[in-house]
């Protein structure tokens, strides 16, 4: 089973962006997506805990194991490639 963890921030332009492409990519692979606000205050997790030091940052777990993380936007096709190559 694919989950995603999005980290991201209401003000971050790349983060907004990247939200449309995720939703889109999680709902036609029946993904899980999970978010978490970092600008929140209190934030809603603990975000240093999982090595953010940016947003976006998307963390990608198969059953449970980290097997890809990036930072940044990303294309619908980028997401895709990374996903298909776990």
């Amino acid at each position: 089973m694919i989950t995603i963890q999005k980290f991201f921030t209401y003000r971050c332009n790349p983060c907004r962006d990247l939200r449309q492409v995720l939703d889109k990519v999680c709902s036609d692979l029946n993904i899980e997506l999970i978010s978490f606000d970092c600008g929140a205050n209190p934030p809603e997790v603990d975000y240093e805990s999982y090595g953010i030091t940016k947003v976006p940052t998307v963390i990608i777990y198969v059953d449970n194991v980290e097997k890809h993380r990036f930072t940044g936007f990303k294309n619908e096709r980028d997401i895709l490639d990374i996903i298909h190559n776990l």
